[in-house]
């Protein structure tokens, strides 16, 4: 990704709508870093015990530019080194019925992430409206993802018990 062009804000009118909408969902979103909201996400795979085993991924929403409007959702879990050429495999042929999000795969550590974005330069756009429909996508794809990547995704922990 390029140098950020304007560093976003938390109070401006794209990151306000990210957070609102992720609060709308349910969720309580955090601030990851400014203008960019998270929090926790299960999926609607997820085992009913898998948030008390701290097996959760993370939806982020809001800028990162000014005009750079995103949603992020990371899988819980992590393809092991040994099965990332297949996943990844995996991941080219859905990404084929999948015109609006990206999947990436980090090839260093195995996370899993589907990413919707819209660059909002000289628009004028319904933000609430946006980010339904950009979160909609996102979380739409991370669940068939998920599911299509089932038996590949590990989940780790650490001595605490939270993911590793």
């Amino acid at each position: 990704m390029s140098a950020k062009k304007n560093a976003p804000q938390d109070a401006s009118p794209l990151a306000e709508a990210g957070r609102r909408w992720l609060a709308g969902q349910g969720l309580a979103p955090e601030r990851v870093e400014p203008g960019l909201w998270g929090a926790p996400w299960q999926g609607e795979g997820a085992a009913p015990d898998d948030a008390a085993a701290g097996v959760a991924g993370v939806i982020l929403a809001g800028c990162v530019d000014d005009d750079l409007a995103a949603v992020h959702v990371i899988l819980p879990g992590t393809v092991p080194a040994a099965r990332r050429a297949e996943a990844a495999l995996m991941m080219m042929t859905f990404s084929q019925g999948e015109p609006v999000a990206a999947l990436m795969l980090d090839p260093e550590d195995g996370e899993v992430r589907v990413r919707t974005g819209v660059d909002l330069t000289d628009v004028d756009a319904d933000l609430e409206g946006l980010f339904a429909t950009l979160g909609g996508h996102a979380l739409n794809a991370a669940d068939e993802l998920a599911a299509a990547l089932d038996g590949l995704l590990t989940f780790e922990t650490g001595a605490d018990g939270l993911p590793a």
